[in-house]
């Protein structure tokens, strides 16, 4: 079987550095996780209104139409019904 060989000492360094640099990072997002949903937020808002004003129209086209149904159905059979 052959042998592994190791990493080479850049490699070995490069690596300390950025797995040092990830564990800092991942230590700040910990701390400060209001400011990182905050900072997300701030990047993002316009996608967020943008799915927000199709939902709100979505219930609102959906409303209307059942109560324009249900006026359409009371005045072709209210006759019917009484």
């Amino acid at each position: 079987m052959a042998k592994r060989t190791e990493k080479s000492t850049w490699r070995k360094t490069r690596d300390a550095v950025l797995r040092k640099k990830r564990d800092e990072r991942n230590a700040c997002t910990e701390r400060n996780l209001y400011y990182y949903f905050i900072r997300e937020i701030k990047k993002t808002w316009k996608e967020y209104a943008i799915i927000a004003a199709g939902a709100f129209l979505g219930i609102l086209l959906l409303v209307l139409w059942i109560m324009y149904s249900n006026w359409i159905f009371r005045s072709t059979y209210k006759d019917f019904l009484r």
